[in-house]
């Protein structure tokens, strides 16, 4: 991805980590394997020292390891304040999947509607992440991370049980509840960008911005 249009609303931080992370999406085990935590936390040092500028960013991130980069890309969501994804998104897909009513066209509807209804900051994040990861999926045959492992990496740390806001704290069920949203998100990635696209002007920067680099 390109650091163009859309980044004044994606943290620039994210948008390079994961264009990094994207340069060779066959690395077996992105996100799944551990960086190390001395390299995470001299990384994030060295960060947070500097302007948010890509001059300052790209070579830290460029010249770290991949797992490391991954790791503090996990980190950064894990310590957002709420998680990224709308309660809205919980509740609606936790109703499809216990009503037995997770029809493709319904999921399609509720998560772009629920996207292009959130403030413009956590929507294009969360729609430049959502993107990133169904694209690692798309390489799962080499990198070993299938649209199920993704989501059991990302869904607990990315939607949270509006009944308790328990993210990485939740209980098994609620864990295995936010896997299978997530999971659900992913499998239906390409329509909810379609509707997404046709909701919103915003979109049509975001997705333009990420398929030219592509």
């Amino acid at each position: 991805m390109e650091a163009t249009e859309y980044t004044s609303y994606v943290p620039i931080f994210i948008v390079l980590a994961l264009q990094i992370i994207e340069k060779d999406p066959t690395i077996e085990g992105l996100y799944r394997v551990n960086g190390s935590k001395s390299e995470m936390k001299t990384l994030k040092s060295k960060i947070s020292k500097y302007s948010v500028k890509r001059q300052d960013y790209y070579p830290l991130l460029s010249n770290a390891d991949v797992h490391v980069v991954c790791g503090l890309v996990k980190e950064y969501f894990r310590e957002l304040p709420e998680p990224l994804l709308d309660d809205a998104v919980y509740e609606s897909i936790t109703a499809a999947i216990t009503g037995g009513d997770l029809q493709q066209d319904a999921i399609c509807i509720i998560v772009s509607t629920i996207l292009a209804g959130m403030e413009v900051v956590n929507a294009a994040t969360a729609y430049v992440l959502l993107e990133h990861i169904y694209q690692i999926s798309k390489y799962s045959d080499e990198n070993k991370m299938t649209r199920t492992n993704l989501a059991t990496v990302f869904g607990p740390t990315l939607l949270a049980n509006p009944m308790t806001k328990m993210t990485i704290r939740s209980g098994t069920a609620d864990t295995i509840m936010q896997t299978k949203i997530l999971e659900a998100v992913l499998n239906n990635w390409k329509g909810i960008k379609t509707l997404y696209l046709e909701k919103t002007g915003l979109s049509a920067h975001i997705i333009k911005a990420t398929e030219d680099s592509r």
